[in-house]
């Protein structure tokens, strides 16, 4: 059985840290009808969002495990093969090894500075299964650092 506020934190973490690096989520949800369990889905982006992107891209696993939620196998697998399709079509970088633990140490940081909020876009998506990107941005506006 999949802990459905695991994967609400693994679908937030990639909309809160797309939207800290200025891209758009244009839905979340949780409901079981994916390979994956959960879904974020967002609009095509121009190769030079490309970084933003593999940082969204990587955040969900990442989340899930700041929150200390267990990995299932497979976690994150098509996160990742998302973020190296965009590194091999986008990125022009000699060292892709080097690239991606950078990009990792970047998405940490990102999700620790912004938990609460994805804990808060978690809350709402276990309630719903479903958020519409306008939901995730108007949640994500509201968390200023006063009522988080």
């Amino acid at each position: 059985m999949i802990d459905q506020l695991a994967l609400a934190r693994h679908e937030a973490g990639h909309a809160v840290v797309a939207n800290v690096l200025g891209l758009r989520t244009v839905f979340l949800s949780i409901r079981h009808d994916s390979r994956s369990g959960g879904r974020w889905s967002f609009p095509p982006f121009p190769p030079s969002q490309a970084r933003a992107f593999i940082c969204a891209a990587l955040a969900g696993r990442i989340a899930q495990e700041h929150f200390g939620h267990p990995l299932e196998p497979g976690c994150g697998d098509i996160d990742r093969e998302f973020a190296n399709s965009s590194f091999d079509h986008d990125i022009k970088a000699p060292d892709r090894a080097a690239y991606f633990a950078a990009r990792e140490a970047e998405v940490r940081r990102l999700v620790a500075d912004n938990a609460k909020v994805i804990d808060l876009v978690a809350q709402a998506l276990v309630v719903c299964e479903q958020l519409h990107g306008r939901v995730v941005a108007r949640l994500i506006e509201r968390c200023t650092p006063e009522n988080v």
